[in-house]
């Protein structure tokens, strides 16, 4: 479709999610680099508050030779009320690279008591993070864009209670 329709289709789809957000609920945007910009600012014009702008980072990306190869999407997190949202840290801690390379025994002598555990960085990478593509395990049959399982984990961990209503519309 052409980018106009693209970005008016998105826009529509953005709208109707804020509107069904509680003051606790958060949303979460996978977008590539050509619209993150214009997400960013039109969720900005609905009244969210963006609480992070993440990137997942891959290391299988398309080839091409008239520019750079694009290994990263926009993981956008926004929250209805960030005084409010629902934010579970304790869900999604890992081992600190401070801890496990550097063994700096600072870690482990925090107040928090997380034990050389820490919330990941805002750069997302590793070992189950890389796209789906056809021949991965994890491949679901007819979906065109499909997100590793790590990536939906974290998401739904930190920002959502059991029994909470998890929506993906697509």
């Amino acid at each position: 479709m052409p980018r106009s329709d693209y970005l008016d289709f998105t826009y529509r789809c953005l709208d109707l999610g804020v509107g069904a957000l509680t003051d606790r609920g958060s949303m979460w945007v996978n977008i590539p680099d050509d619209w993150a910009a214009e997400i960013v600012v039109h969720l900005k014009k609905r009244g969210m508050t963006m609480i992070n702008w993440c990137v997942w980072h891959f290391r299988f990306g398309q080839n091409r030779m008239g520019s750079f190869i694009m290994s990263k999407v926009h993981a956008l997190y926004f929250a209805k009320d960030a005084s409010e949202r629902t934010w579970n840290p304790d869900e999604i801690l890992e081992p600190s690279d401070r801890a496990t390379i550097y063994f700096d025994p600072r870690t482990h002598a925090k107040k928090e008591g997380k034990n050389g555990l820490r919330v990941p960085m805002d750069v997302w990478y590793g070992r189950y993070w890389g796209r789906i593509q056809g021949n991965n395990k994890e491949r679901r049959a007819n979906h065109d864009n499909q997100l590793p399982e790590a990536y939906l984990e974290r998401v739904i961990r930190a920002c959502s209670n059991e029994g909470d209503l998890v929506l993906d519309p697509f």
